[in-house]
């Protein structure tokens, strides 16, 4: 699944979710991040308000916000559902201890 954002796009492969940033080849530590797709993973979509929402993607003490606009929000909240889907399934692989 891919879904755009305000700066970035985000991509959901069958095991890990990648955020990458426009311009990535000026960004070289942060231009791509990608998280493992499992029950240490959190995707939370913050309040919408009028024009813009955000995003917070937490895994392992890294944090990273994505802004939105009103136009991104069917596919990123379409793509959220499909992450959680997949870390809930009951068949996922539990948080490594």
């Amino acid at each position: 699944m891919v879904a755009p954002a305000v700066g970035c796009t985000l991509v959901l492969t069958d095991r890990q979710l990648l955020l990458v940033r426009d311009g990535v080849a000026y960004r070289p530590r942060s231009g791509v991040q990608a998280w493992v797709v499992d029950k240490s993973l959190s995707v939370r979509l913050g309040p919408i308000r009028r024009t813009t929402g955000q995003l917070a993607i937490e895994c392992c003490g890294r944090t990273a916000s994505v802004f939105l606009t009103r136009a991104h929000i069917p596919a990123v909240d379409a793509l959220v559902a499909e992450v959680r889907r997949r870390i809930y399934r009951e068949d996922a692989p539990a948080t490594p201890a």
